[in-house]
């Protein structure tokens, strides 16, 4: 794992990319992470998934949160400015397809069936569960 500082991603808006997201491909696969707006330097909880297309720099995030639910946004609309990490993932076809069919038909969130970490894992491992959740013993 890394800092965000050391990811040179280049970072565009994301106006209407629902309609573009399938347009991506090839892409690499980042996992980003920072710790809660009230605790910037606390324990990395708030994940999300970054695309960053191989041609173009291209980056987009998708997370969740209780203001803006599944979406995806900037680096900087994640990160609000704190410290952040970011860790490669492996790249799967199966993996691309989740992204995209969660992009294009986001979820509500909730705290303890549909957070963040829900998203992150439902991506990329196929069945959604919270770490943090799990850990706590819910």
């Amino acid at each position: 794992m890394a800092y965000g500082v050391n990811l040179r991603l280049a970072v565009t808006p994301c106006r209407d990319k629902l309609r573009e997201v399938g347009a991506m491909k090839p892409v690499k696969f980042y996992k980003v992470s920072r710790g809660p707006r009230d605790l910037p330097e606390g324990p990395q909880i708030h994940w999300g998934l970054a695309a960053q297309n191989i041609f173009t720099g291209e980056t987009m995030v998708l997370h969740n949160t209780p203001y803006g639910h599944e979406h995806l946004g900037t680096l900087e609309e994640f990160h609000c400015g704190m410290q952040w990490m970011y860790e490669a993932i492996p790249y799967s076809d199966e993996i691309y397809d989740r992204f995209i069919a969660v992009s294009n038909n986001p979820n509500q969130y909730d705290l303890l069936t549909n957070n963040c970490q829900h998203t992150f894992t439902g991506v990329v491992e196929g069945h959604p569960w919270s770490p943090l959740l799990s850990f706590l013993g819910l």
